[in-house]
């Protein structure tokens, strides 16, 4: 190892042999002398060297360094400062515009999530500030869960939960990026989960052909996000969705996004290259970060929630689609990484030493409380069984522990009458109670749910309701006086009356939070309604009467993992009969 003298005293005295040609040292001409050199700081690049002897040498050299991380010279012992760089070359500077982010679920915030599941869903795009030197203001994520890159410019249902209307106001996300992106900005790209998704027209693309093929994807990302970011003279970069977790380790097929409509993941790394646009490959990146140990690697997803019991509690109810903070986290720095090592002038706002998350448990929420629930079992159930698939349960709030003021009756395979008297059950801000006739619907199935539905009597002013619902859970003549608090998620193509204001047509419950949608209804005695629920993928068209409203991505299994429900329902004086009632199914789901 060389010795620093320099690094220990701040002057470094030297000695050399020097012998004059041209009279010699003045101190000894005849003879030439040792001289004896000192260096000293003369600015930031260099040293005046100078005998200390004699005045015939005086010279500026440049400071001397061992390597480029060398921080002290060699000479003189002058301290410079370095700025570290990124994992593979940021400069780490700082950055004053904005990084706009369009995507998917896997990108997208999932802000009221936080403690209603144990290890809840987190898109990358909420984790990119960690890894750059900016502010989380400057990252503008406009990304939402279900979206393609052909559906996200629509003006489609945007889910409170995901709180976009603070930012875009009365725009639509698409809307609100065209309008405010400009010369400076980023804009992130991450589609390609939902581009795949051949069952919804609405949301498929194909991945074959080029940027100038109509409807593929190449041609939606060029045209809608590409080109249009350009051209305000912002930069695009385009990502590769990432890979969905395989505990087989085999990462194949639709795992990677390779489908019978085409490699996605390789339409967008064609497409960087025809219009030399900056393309993360989070496929094969999160692909690889997973085979290095892939069943730890099931951590960087969500899980709903645990088996066996704190603290030794194991993570279950698991996502293979959706990330958790610390899988989003992780991604965030592999696209950090992948920029700092690339042409795009992003990198120069990579942060200085940024690591990898290193402990699974920070996705952890340390408040969620699990379900004390028992999946619905038919056989166990004989009892409720009403015709066919359709069985009856009181549940909730029901005003007590009776089931007196509730009655359900068949009249044949597709008629039903739900009758409550004595204001009982409920539709209100904490929780619900009603009286059901329901059916368990496999939560990887589409379908079509419809039924015509008469209002016998009329139901209580306030919280009283009628309709069809698609739940997550469904507990048998199990009521709030048996400790039940029932606020888990639902859509409801129903009625929901209301306190001196007109009744609402069509509400939901996700998160515990109920919400009502803007339609409404007449509703009145003998009055007569065409109801449907309608899933495709993690899309589901909800219609009551002449309102409709369609809601993406709610998450219906929470609590039963791998059933929902749909459940014709009343309470709180309502007498209601439904017919022709049907339900339909189209098809397996091809998921997130």
């Amino acid at each position: 190892m060389k010795f620093k003298a320099a690094k220990i005293i701040p002057v470094l005295l030297a000695a050399s042999m020097c012998f004059s040609l041209a009279g010699g040292c003045k101190k000894d001409k005849e003879n030439g002398h040792t001289h004896s050199y000192v260096y000293t700081q003369k600015d930031e690049e260099n040293h005046t060297k100078t005998c200390k002897d004699c005045d015939e040498v005086n010279e500026t050299e440049k400071h001397e360094y061992d390597n480029d991380s060398d921080k002290t010279c060699n000479k003189c012992g002058y301290e410079r400062t370095i700025t570290p760089a990124g994992p593979s070359g940021g400069t780490g500077d700082t950055f004053d515009g904005k990084i706009y982010v369009v995507g998917d679920s896997t990108v997208c915030a999932f802000p009221d999530e936080a403690d209603k599941l144990y290890m809840p869903r987190y898109g990358y795009g909420t984790q990119l500030a960690e890894y750059l030197n900016i502010t989380s203001d400057q990252v503008v994520n406009l990304a939402l869960s279900g979206r393609s890159s052909k559906s996200f410019t629509y003006g489609l249902d945007i889910d409170p939960a995901n709180k976009i209307a603070s930012v875009t106001g009365d725009k639509s996300c698409y809307e609100y990026l065209t309008s405010n992106i400009s010369a400076g900005d980023y804009l992130v790209i991450g589609f390609g989960h939902n581009d795949e998704k051949s069952d919804n027209p609405d949301r498929f693309t194909t991945a074959t052909g080029d940027k100038d093929t109509a409807g593929s994807f190449q041609n939606s990302l060029y045209t809608n996000y590409v080109k249009m970011a350009a051209d305000k003279g912002a930069t695009p970069i385009l990502c590769t969705p990432i890979a969905r977790y395989d505990a087989s380790g085999n990462y194949t097929g639709d795992k990677i996004h390779n489908t019978a409509n085409g490699d996605y993941a390789k339409a967008i790394k064609d497409l960087g290259a025809a219009t030399k646009t900056t393309v993360v490959d989070l496929t094969t990146l999160t692909k690889e970060e997973c085979l290095k140990d892939n069943a730890a690697a099931e951590m960087f997803f969500h899980h709903s929630t645990y088996s066996g019991e704190k603290p030794d509690e194991v993570p279950a109810g698991l996502d293979s689609t959706h990330l958790n903070k610390y899988g989003a986290m992780m991604v965030a720095y592999k696209f950090a990484e992948a920029i700092a090592a690339s042409d795009c002038t992003l990198k120069a706002f990579v942060k200085a030493n940024i690591a990898m998350p290193a402990d699974y448990t920070i996705a952890i929420v340390d408040s969620y409380v699990k379900s004390d629930y028992t999946p619905f079992n038919k056989e166990t159930n004989e009892s409720q069984n009403l015709v066919g698939d359709w069985y009856k349960t009181c549940m909730g709030e029901l005003g007590g522990a009776s089931l007196t003021p509730f009655t359900i009756t068949n009249t044949g395979s597709d008629s039903f009458t739900i009758t409550t008297t004595g204001g009982k059950g409920k539709i209100e801000g904490k929780q619900d109670g009603f009286a059901a006739v329901f059916m368990q619907i496999p939560a990887n199935k589409n379908f079509e749910a419809t039924a015509h539905v008469k209002v016998n009597t009329m139901g209580s002013e306030k919280q009283a309701a009628f309709g069809m619902m698609l739940r997550d859970d469904i507990y048998i003549n199990y009521t709030a006086k048996d400790g039940l608090v029932l606020n888990s998620n639902y859509l409801a193509a129903g009625a929901l009356t209301n306190d001196g204001a007109a009744t609402t047509a069509i509400f939901r419950r996700v998160n515990t939070t109920l919400t009502k949608s803007g339609n409404t209804a007449d509703v009145a005695a003998n009055s007569e309604y065409d109801i449907k629920i309608k899933r495709v993928g993690q899309e589901v068209e909800l219609t009551f009467g002449e309102a409709t409203e369609t809601v993406t991505d709610v998450a219906l299994t929470a609590v039963d993992h791998d059933y929902d429900y749909i459940c014709l329902f009343a309470i709180r004086n309502f007498a209601v009969t439904f017919t022709n009632v049907k339900v339909e199914f189209t098809g397996d789901s091809q998921g997130a």
